[in-house]
């Protein structure tokens, strides 16, 4: 599909949980307890399980032989079951002596006897499972309590967190019990939005600058990485133009860094280096980081991706990205060249890495009908690409201290979450809605792409 955009133009199961009969609730009971547990154990639709002395339905956590068993004490569920009292007791849950099978994927879920229950035991997936049975089944995700330990010793049920994620589980009356696992299912972290993908992200990021191996294909580095992002963590060099240094590039470290990537920003061995030499150190700079993974001592010590590489380069360092991009494929996830220039090679058409070009429309060093543009057009059609000229921009406007730094770092994060971590959740800031508005603004002299 081929995405072309001008100046002016816009592109564009029923509730499986049985509300449950008062018998049922004291037949569980009863199971729990030896003769007298579940006495007035009742399973009805407002929870109020627990009355007597044993104590309460299999929804409610401490109940049945699980909390309350027996000698357990008045170790009923809370009233109703709700996420945030579900399954208290005044001092039942004693390890439970006998109890209902466990409800867990190595006893085959037998102990399961919700439609949440059941469907979380069997899926690991609570979130999904609070939809499929429905909201009201609340807080009896996980084990229910039945496991046949019981609640906490003293406590007579369970944590007090309850259920899947504790929502509203008093119509059913299961308290959270053993379970309540899944508080925290679902996506990873926040759904991406403009404004998060337009500023700094959500890590903490410190950086570095000695400690690792020199190499002869640049002069010095600095490593940035986010100190508490989820390892492994993927990485991208990053190649300044000519007769720049690595200040040039300084702000993404820090940028990319808080959005879960390892950086590094070089700097060539001389400042007239050309694309063929910069991109020689642009590899060399990912196998920096492949080493320190292995470098006892190193701050990135076993927790590089090495799977998720790309580079990226401004100018020369641009030329460099493309050209290193072509030849080393097997080794990169994404590219990223910031308004390119190169005097040769000018053409890409081996290229397959997933590129993203960015260049300024009113680039006087780099013009784009001689440089990015052309080079863009000479990427296979095959290959994920995308063209963005900026309007109005200059051949600095991805450098530090740019003013368009929002719109410049929100497209190449997305491109990196999309084509590194296979986070689909960023394509619309390149392909839909969000892009769609970025036209209509007129942010752009020229957008194409080939998803």
């Amino acid at each position: 599909m081929k995405n072309n955009t001008r100046l002016g133009s816009v592109v564009f199961v029923a509730l499986g949980l049985a509300v449950g009969c008062g018998s049922d609730g004291g037949n569980q009971g009863g199971a729990g307890g030896t003769g007298v547990g579940g006495a007035g154990g009742v399973f009805a639709a407002g929870g109020v399980g627990g009355a007597g002395v044993g104590g309460a339905a299999v929804g409610g956590v401490g109940g049945a032989g699980v909390g309350g068993a027996g000698v357990g004490g008045v170790g009923g569920a809370g009233v109703g079951g709700s996420g945030a009292a579900g399954g208290s007791g005044a001092a039942g849950g004693s390890a439970g002596a006998g109890g209902a099978a466990p409800c867990t994927v190595a006893d085959s879920c037998a102990g399961c006897t919700t439609c949440l229950e059941r469907c979380a035991c069997g899926t690991g997936n609570s979130s999904q499972c609070a939809v499929v049975c429905g909201s009201g089944a609340g807080g009896t995700a996980g084990s229910g309590g039945a496991s046949g330990a019981g609640g906490s010793p003293g406590t007579g049920g369970s944590s007090a967190a309850g259920g899947a994620g504790g929502s509203a589980g008093s119509a059913t009356g299961g308290g959270a019990g053993v379970g309540g696992s899944a508080g925290t299912g679902g996506a990873t972290s926040p759904d991406p939005t403009v404004a998060s993908v337009s500023t700094d992200g959500p890590y903490s990021v410190q950086s570095y600058t000695s400690g690792f191996a020199p190499s002869t294909a640049y002069s010095a580095a600095t490593i940035y990485y986010p100190t508490d992002a989820p390892p492994p963590v993927g990485g991208v060099a990053i190649s300044p133009g000519f007769l720049e240094d690595q200040v040039a590039n300084q702000w993404w470290g820090p940028r990319l860094g808080s959005h879960g990537y390892i950086v590094l920003t070089l700097a060539t061995n001389t400042t007239f280096d050309q694309p063929p030499a910069r991109a020689t150190a642009l590899m060399a700079a990912l196998e920096t980081l492949r080493q320190e993974n292995g470098r006892a001592g190193s701050p990135l010590f076993g927790i590089v991706d090495s799977s998720k590489f790309a580079i990226m380069g401004h100018s020369m360092g641009g030329g460099g990205t493309l050209i290193a991009a072509e030849n080393n494929a097997s080794e990169l996830k994404a590219a990223i060249p910031l308004t390119p220039w190169s005097g040769g090679p000018t053409a890409f058409p081996g290229l397959v890495v997933p590129t993203l070009i960015i260049a300024g429309q009113n680039d006087a060093v780099a013009a784009v009908a001689a440089h990015a543009w052309p080079f863009y057009q000479s990427v296979p059609n095959s290959t994920s690409k995308a063209y963005m000229e900026l309007a109005g921009a200059d051949h600095f406007v991805t450098n530090t201290g740019t003013a368009k730094a929002a719109i410049v770092g929100r497209y190449a994060i997305s491109w990196l979450k999309i084509h590194l971590d296979g986070d689909q959740r960023y394509r619309p800031f390149v392909y839909g809605a969000p892009h769609d508005a970025d036209v209509t603004a007129g942010e752009f002299s020229r957008f194409e792409s080939t998803p």
